[in-house]
């Protein structure tokens, strides 16, 4: 191996693995301003080794670290390998001993499925800065490839071995350029509708190493599938954010969370049939049902039938009033209960002999209203549902229907 200052010309002589090496100026001569030393090494093939030399080692002392493997992180190289050209506009022909190269941009993408890679690099020629545009690419040898984009940093981590292979070491590269872009491939819920209470997962895919956070749970993200339960409102954003201190990006989905839902809920003179929606149980007079279905009526005269379903923290209550044709040809009764309050709506349509309906309820005391002969009527409490009946007066006789 070859180790000179940076202000070493060298005459070179290639003849397959051995290195001729003619130095004409002293080490005395280093430039201690200088924090590399720029290296240019023939053999087979032509390649240009950097050492960076934050401490200021003389090149010997790094050739001697080097040689006995002992080169850490504060003198650290990367191989590069150089395209060798016999035309005159060659990189031979252009470059003199003392190169530059910078890092100006990253691809982790390209590190995928393989070892070799491509580092975006320019070029300069000291003697004269004209920059080599033709190798802007140049491959490097790597064993390993790290990359990091995480607020506030943006680097890569190579790890390589030494030109004699001596020793494994690690470089870290500052990027002008975000090694990685910042990218949100996929975000989404398995549904986009879901039972109050269902669990849902919602998935995410980014670019590697790419950390953020997820509201109104936070958690990090690069890939992966989160399980959300118990979702804070009907309508549920949940919002992807990821970056740096200078890059931001987000994406968002939504999730609607449905109420138990009783699509159906009727009866004939012979069946009861109901549908329910949403709902993780269901109850027909106390007795649990499937979501869908029907049987036979047994009951006869004056009957109250109960459709009872709930999801998490919520329940709905249907009720079905049979055998009052006297009084009623509708009468049906939907309680909504929630954690704090419970609303509770009677639709209803009187026979033609009914005079009177009046309507009793069990809040703080006994609220009287009177009702039309058709309608609804909607009442919220807080806690639980209130006691409920209905006067109801027929040539001047009044009955009470509890409800």
């Amino acid at each position: 191996m070859a180790i000179l200052d940076a202000t070493s010309p060298i005459i070179c002589q290639c003849n397959k693995d051995m290195i001729i090496v003619n130095q004409k100026t002293e080490l005395e001569n280093y430039n201690p301003v200088l924090d590399e030393l720029k290296v240019y090494l023939m053999n087979i093939q032509d390649d240009t080794v950097t050492f960076q030399n934050p401490n200021r080692l003389t090149a010997n002392q790094v050739n001697e670290l080097s040689v006995q493997g002992k080169v850490t992180s504060d003198v650290s190289y990367i191989q590069l390998e150089i395209p060798y050209g016999e035309k005159p506009d060659s990189f031979l022909s252009q470059a003199t001993n003392r190169i530059t190269c910078s890092v100006t941009g990253w691809k982790a993408s390209e590190w995928k499925d393989t070892r070799r890679g491509t580092l975006c690099c320019t070029i300069v020629s000291e003697s004269s800065s004209v920059v080599l545009e033709q190798y802007n690419s140049i491959r490097i040898h790597i064993t390993d490839i790290e990359s990091y984009c995480v607020p506030g940093m943006t680097y890569m981590i190579v790890s390589f071995q030494n030109i004699n292979g001596l020793t494994n070491m690690k470089k870290r590269i500052a990027l002008e350029k975000r090694m990685a872009s910042l990218q949100i491939n996929e975000f989404f819920p398995d549904k986009c509708v879901i039972a109050r209470g269902e669990e849902i997962g919602v998935h995410w895919r980014t670019c590697a190493n790419t950390y953020g956070k997820i509201h109104p749970n936070e958690f990090q993200i690069t890939k992966g599938v989160k399980e959300l339960k118990d979702a804070p409102s009907q309508t549920t954003h949940y919002t992807l954010e990821a970056g740096d201190e200078l890059h931001h990006i987000s994406s968002q989905c939504s999730v609607y969370v449905m109420w138990p839902v009783i699509e159906r809920f009727e009866l004939d003179e012979n069946k009861i049939y109901w549908n329910v929606l949403y709902s993780e149980k269901v109850w027909l007079n106390g007795s649990n049902q499937e979501a869908n279905g029907q049987i036979e009526r047994d009951e006869t005269g004056e009957s109250k039938y109960v459709l009872r379903c709930e999801g998490y923290l919520f329940q709905i209550e249907k009720s079905l009033y049979a055998g009052y044709g006297q009084w009623f040809t509708k009468l049906e009764k939907t309680v909504r209960e929630f954690l704090e309050y419970t609303v509770t709506k009677l639709s209803w349509e009187s026979s033609s002999q009914v005079q009177s309906i009046v309507l009793g309820i069990s809040d703080h005391g006994w609220n009287r209203t009177e009702l039309d002969t058709k309608g609804e009527f909607e009442y919220t409490v807080s806690g639980k549902e209130p006691e409920m009946y209905l006067e109801v007066a027929i040539d001047g006789q009044i009955t009470r229907i509890q409800l």
